[in-house]
């Protein structure tokens, strides 16, 4: 395993070294860093999928838009502009459980809150 320019040696077997590579690979880390974090007992965590970034970026457009309606137009009723209002701040928090349920796998994150 290779620290800068240096190689460091770490016994495992075949099956260790293959499963190691692909927990390295699927959390997008280089080996050293894998390898701290599971001698330190610290949480791998993997990459989420392209997907979760282009939702994620969908509903922000959203919301910027809808922030955009709301704010901007001066001849809206107080109704409608606190409709708006109300749609912003549910979008956001889709978007933040969205985010800490793909990022931080917190499955049952938002949940039981209301």
């Amino acid at each position: 395993m290779r620290n800068g320019k240096h190689y460091v040696q770490v016994r495992m077997t075949k099956a260790e070294k293959e499963n190691f590579l692909r927990i390295s690979k699927l959390c997008n880390a280089p080996e050293k860093t894998v390898l701290y974090w599971l001698v330190n007992d610290m949480i791998v965590n993997e990459k989420p999928p392209e997907i979760f970034h282009k939702i994620t970026r969908l509903l922000l457009r959203l919301q910027t838009n809808v922030d955009h309606i709301w704010l901007g137009h001066n001849n809206l009723s107080e109704k409608t502009k606190h409709k708006y209002h109300r749609f912003s701040k549910a979008l956001n928090n889709y978007d933040c459980e969205i985010i800490y349920k793909g990022l931080f796998a917190e499955a049952h994150y938002g949940e039981g809150q209301e």
